[in-house]
């Protein structure tokens, strides 16, 4: 798999899930690990050359909402982004009900940021594909 160079997608603008998704499956390889993946688009929905990945580990705790909305406030703040794209990741179906927890602290974070939310989607051991 050959992920593209942000060079090369960075002038097409990312104005469906269906394009969110295909340029997730373009940048995400099969789930590994348990981590939550933050991208983000300005207003005109163009990807930001911003792809970080965050790692978890276990099941979310009581103040997880709290502190990913402060992250993805500040992020979003300090390069203009409009909005967040959230992927969970996850490698084996142990770690299935983990990822749909912090699916929720991510979509409540975005929600507390007051940054436009696009998901939920998930990279898992079958690929990436949205959530819902």
């Amino acid at each position: 798999m050959t992920i593209p160079h942000y060079d090369t997608v960075r002038d097409e603008p990312l104005l469906t899930d269906d394009a969110i998704l295909q340029r997730l499956d373009d940048l995400l390889e099969e789930g590994a690990v348990l981590r939550l993946w933050f991208m983000f688009l300005d207003e005109e929905r163009y990807q930001l050359p911003l792809l970080l990945p965050m790692d978890v580990g276990g099941a979310p705790g009581p103040d997880d909402v709290e502190a990913i909305a402060s992250f993805v406030s500040d992020l979003a703040a300090a390069v203009d982004a409009a909005t967040a794209i959230v992927v969970v990741e996850w490698g084996d179906l142990d770690r299935a009900e983990a990822a749909v927890e912090w699916m929720r602290v991510a979509a409540a974070a975005c929600t507390e940021s007051g940054v436009d939310y696009r998901g939920p989607f998930e990279c898992s051991p079958f690929g990436v594909r949205p959530l819902g």
